[in-house]
């Protein structure tokens, strides 16, 4: 049940509306959607998947050995139909976190830097990150 508030002048009236989110089910066949979230840790050599909603990641890897913050993060099979839309930040600290053009239903490359606060350089960086992905499943 919702409320609304009419105001009419001085005075105003509350309105309750019932609504039925029957509606909004999917049909039978239709594609379903996942959303999934994970927060990785990386220490510059060390990559783990600190926690996860199930079981969606499967592995985090260094894409890259000279640049410690280019990570890519591979999604367990037929996690997603199509490629997701992900998006990722740093947790705690200077920094952002950005998802490449070139990801897949099977992985995501995400670079993290530090700085380009205050006009300070941005440079590529280990640190630590939360991604989130919805898609096709």
């Amino acid at each position: 049940m919702l409320a609304r508030v009419i105001f009419l002048g001085s005075a105003f009236f509350v309105a309750f509306v019932s609504v039925s989110f029957a509606a909004l089910t999917e049909p039978p066949g239709s594609p379903k959607t996942i959303i999934a979230s994970a927060t990785i840790t990386n220490d510059g050599t060390t990559l783990t998947v600190a926690a996860q909603d199930g079981t969606w990641i499967t592995s985090v890897v260094f894409n890259n050995s000279v640049n410690p913050g280019l990570v890519t993060v591979t999604f367990a099979p037929n996690i997603f139909a199509a490629t997701p839309r992900c998006v990722a930040s740093v947790n705690g600290g200077d920094g952002t976190a950005e998802i490449h053009d070139n990801h897949s239903a099977q992985s995501v490359a995400v670079q993290t830097v530090s700085g380009g606060v205050n006009g300070a350089t941005e440079q590529e960086a280990a640190r630590n990150f939360t991604i989130i992905c919805i898609g096709a499943r």
